[in-house]
């Protein structure tokens, strides 16, 4: 497994996922404790800078497998 070093959150993160993680938590507290993929929003989570943040912590492997 590789040893991950945390880079600085990206900007969309900081922002945007933010604001999600508190709806997110939220919903969380008011009883809602299965969620779904489609809950959490690809236009953050998946979005080009945090991918590209992911791969170069990960040095470009899978952090598992290598």
């Amino acid at each position: 497994m590789i040893a991950i070093q945390r880079c600085e959150e990206p900007e969309k993160l900081k922002t945007s996922g933010k604001q999600e993680t508190k709806a997110l938590c939220l919903a969380y507290q008011a009883g809602k404790h299965e969620f779904k993929s489609k809950d959490f929003k690809s236009s953050i989570y998946a979005h080009k800078t945090v991918k590209e943040a992911l791969e170069k912590m990960q040095y470009y492997k899978c952090c598992f497998c290598e």
